[in-house]
């Protein structure tokens, strides 16, 4: 059959039009699986540049979560800005940096950026301390605590405000909203005028004798400072008349219920904080703490009343706190604080509520530091303090000449008790004048020939540094000396050493790595020996802790090895800490520092040179590790 023309000429327009819309639907196609293809490989290395650095926070936070408690670490920043650390590469994982920093106390961050694939992600993770606190006093603003500041008032007997006028730690008594007697008729002496909200004047029915020098009316600015206690880790007193001892490894406590009069022993070098919940009460009648310990700061928080009375401080009569233990109250509206008769108060207030003085009560200011208490790292010290020079209670000058520095890095010399000359050649070359302590006996300044004139001081401004506490995890190797023989020490972090069997003759001690070492000599033992170290090493230190010793007769003692054994290299500090009846003996060169009751040189032409250090190791930050709680957004 013929086929007409026009119906193959559509025929022909059909066929071309088919194949455009397949044409049309297959590039589509490919273009749509293009896209999808390209958004998937995005997507993919998104996803993987966020789980390499998800994965990065969580290997850092594991490393700071595995450190023991006062443990050093190069990943634990000391600085808002922090430290950058590199992450190495990992083939299929992209590169990935992370800054680890510090924006507040008690937290850190990490904010780990990776990169695959043209793709960035960063993701950042924060880190607290397991139950709270990060070794600095969680005080964030200490000007509420600048005397004693009541709201209100009541002055029974003679209340007394301890101070000299021009002392700046003299006691100042604030009130802010009035003041009347009480059952025994109320009379105030204060060598610092009372301050006195404006509009107020002091009442005829409450003594007060102040030289002439009339209370004062003023703006009162001080603020009730903020305590934020943390959510775990606070323990919790009883109620009842009880006598508890509190420190050591905890920091946090908190009162419910109320007491009869019982008495706390404070130990250890942190501060306390006790929280007194609303409408409880906590009644002491003393508070005990070793005098030779170190300062501890106590702080009781006695909670607002909110819609009936808030916490209650009170002490029993002739209460007391050590001077190594400064109580600090802080109470916000409807708060009491209410002193019994003849309480002796260290420390400071601050209650907007009530404050009540019995008779013969005297209250003593203490400003409060801010940046103290918290364990010790191993070896640490509740405060670190500059330790420096050559200090000792009893100096035995043989008849030899001393030096004391070089004029470019002088050196100290302390004298706190007394001092004596051996011979008649004694020569004392210093480029610092010593201090002497005025009333010290022994040697005069015709016996001693000193090229400095010494300083005769009452009060040498030379604070006693803490002793280490011992090692954070316990754990302390013996150390043996032999006759003739080395021993090694040493290695990177910290090292604690006890020694043993008593001293050996020409013993050596071999000092490795960049750690501390800390060697104890036990009470009445003496550790004698010669220091060697590695040339190549830099420089490290080590602290040789004498025990007190048993009596004058059973000295705890190190003592430089003798004759020519004696060295010490240059790239080696030592510092020597004593308490009572301890003894550093030296027969050479000398550089580092020591605190000790009794020093004594044997040998000609010893020289000192000083090398300050901070005695142990910073505060640990809390008595918890670091733990990770959440990420957050970049």
């Amino acid at each position: 059959m013929r086929v007409k023309p026009r119906e193959q000429g559509s025929a022909m327009l059909w066929s071309v039009l088919v194949l455009a819309i397949i044409a049309i639907f297959a590039t589509g196609v490919l273009t749509l699986a293009l896209s999808f293809s390209q958004r998937s490989i995005q997507n993919d290395s998104r996803q993987q540049a966020y789980l390499t650095a998800r994965s990065a926070v969580d290997a850092l936070s594991s490393q700071l979560h595995a450190l023991e408690v006062g443990q050093s670490s190069e990943l634990v920043p000391t600085t808002p800005e922090g430290i950058r650390v590199e992450i190495p590469q990992t083939e299929g994982m992209g590169s990935c940096t992370a800054v680890i920093a510090r924006p507040e106390e008690g937290v850190i961050t990490i904010t780990a950026t990776a990169r695959y694939g043209g793709q960035e992600q960063t993701v950042v993770g924060r880190l607290t301390r397991e139950g709270g606190g990060d070794g600095d006093l969680p005080v964030t603003d200490l000007s509420g605590f600048v005397g004693f500041v009541g709201g209100r008032w009541v002055v029974s007997g003679q209340l007394e405000l301890e101070g000299d006028v021009g002392d700046e730690d003299a006691s100042t008594m604030y009130v802010l909203e009035s003041i009347v007697s009480g059952s025994q008729k109320g009379h105030v002496h204060a060598d610092v005028p009372p301050v006195l909200t404006p509009g107020y004047s002091w009442p005829k029915e409450v003594g007060y004798d102040g030289q002439n020098r009339e209370p004062v009316n003023q703006e009162i600015t001080a603020t009730l400072p903020p305590i934020t206690f943390p959510d775990e880790g606070v323990q919790t007193l009883p109620a009842g008349a009880w006598s508890a001892t509190l420190g050591g490894g905890q920091q946090w406590y908190q009162f419910e219920g109320s007491t009869s009069p019982s008495a706390l022993t404070i130990t250890g070098d942190r501060d306390i904080y006790i929280r007194v919940r609303q409408g409880q009460k906590l009644y002491l009648s003393k508070i005990a703490r070793d005098e030779d310990a170190a300062d501890v700061q106590i702080f009781v928080l006695l909670e607002e009343g909110e819609s009936g009375p808030g916490g209650v401080f009170q002490t029993e009569y002739g209460f007391e706190n050590p001077d190594n233990a400064p109580l600090y109250i802080c109470g916000g509206a409807d708060t009491k604080v209410s002193l019994g008769g003849a309480t002796e108060l260290t420390g400071s207030i601050y209650c907007a509520g009530e404050v009540a003085t019995g008779s013969k009560t005297e209250l003593e200011y203490r400003p409060p530091v801010a940046g103290s208490g918290g364990e010790s790292s191993g070896g640490g010290t509740g405060e670190s303090s500059i330790f420096t020079g050559m200090v000792a209670n009893h100096w035995w000058l043989g008849s030899y000449t001393y030096t004391f520095g070089t004029p470019e890095t002088p050196c100290d010399m302390v004298v706190l008790q007394d001092f004596r000359e051996v011979g008649s050649q004694n020569r004392v070359v210093t480029y610092r004048a010593p201090i002497v302590k005025a009333g010290a006996t022994g040697a005069g300044g015709n016996a001693v020939r000193w090229s400095v004139e010494p300083q005769w001081s009452e009060s040498p401004a030379v604070p006693r540094p803490r002793l280490p506490s011992g090692p954070a995890n316990g754990e302390t190797a013996p150390l043996r000396l032999e006759t003739g023989g080395t021993v090694e020490i040493g290695g990177e972090g910290e090292h604690w050493y006890c020694c043993e069997g008593g001293w050996q003759q020409n013993a050596t001690v071999r000092v490795v790595g960049s750690g501390d070492c800390y060697l104890v000599v036990p009470t009445g033992q003496k550790l004698q020996c010669n220091f060697v170290r590695p040339a190549t090493e830099g420089d490290a230190r080590v602290f040789i802790v004498l025990e007190d010793g048993a009596s004058p007769w059973n000295q705890t003692t190190f003592e430089t090895a003798y004759g020519t054994e004696w060295s010490q290299p240059d790239n080696l500090n030592l510092y020597v800490l004593g308490g009572a009846e301890t003894n550093f003996t030296l027969w050479g060169e000398f550089a580092g520092a020591a605190y000790v009751d009794h020093l004594q040189c044997n040998r000609a032409d010893v020289q000192f040179h000083s090398r300050p250090t901070e005695v142990g190791k910073p505060v640990a930050p809390s008595n918890g590790r670091w733990k990770l709680v959440r990420y957050e957004a970049a």
